[in-house]
């Protein structure tokens, strides 16, 4: 997610790998420290610091959750702050509910998420949405 220090991970990890799938959630701190209990100043500084190096391949990804990430408005951010860092792509990962029940075997409490996957109009509208986002930023 992004969540790291940076220093550490150019050292140990950076020099051994070529591509690194980066996921961003949400673009303001406020609602990303809600959703996720940590601000994504960090993950966002991260991510700025990779695009800016060449040794790497970065491909920023929006994972959808219904009514928390997968919002016009959460889209629209994200987009402008990849703008302002130079992203090339993005890819928007339509969401998955699969990984809930995992809370409970890791002695967690079930996360405020929907339970069930996306339906197939509710993707499109969404990946629709999101191509005419980037179209306007491309004019």
């Amino acid at each position: 997610c992004g969540y790291f220090d940076y220093a550490a991970f150019e050292e140990k990890i950076l020099p051994f790998i070529d591509l690194i799938y980066y996921d961003i959630k949400l673009a303001s701190p406020d609602l990303h420290k809600k959703y996720t209990g940590k601000s994504n100043r960090k993950i966002l500084s991260n991510l700025r610091r990779l695009l800016g190096q060449s040794q790497v391949e970065i491909h920023p990804r929006i994972p959808l959750i219904p009514g928390i990430t997968a919002t016009e408005q959460n889209l629209t951010a994200i987009l402008d702050l990849l703008n302002k860092m130079g992203a090339g792509e993005v890819s928007l990962l339509p969401y998955n509910p699969l990984g809930i029940d995992m809370a409970a075997c890791l002695g967690r409490s079930r996360p405020p998420l929907p339970a069930e996957f996306m339906k197939p109009e509710e993707e499109e509208r969404i990946f629709a949405a999101f191509e005419r986002m980037v179209r306007q930023r491309l004019v």
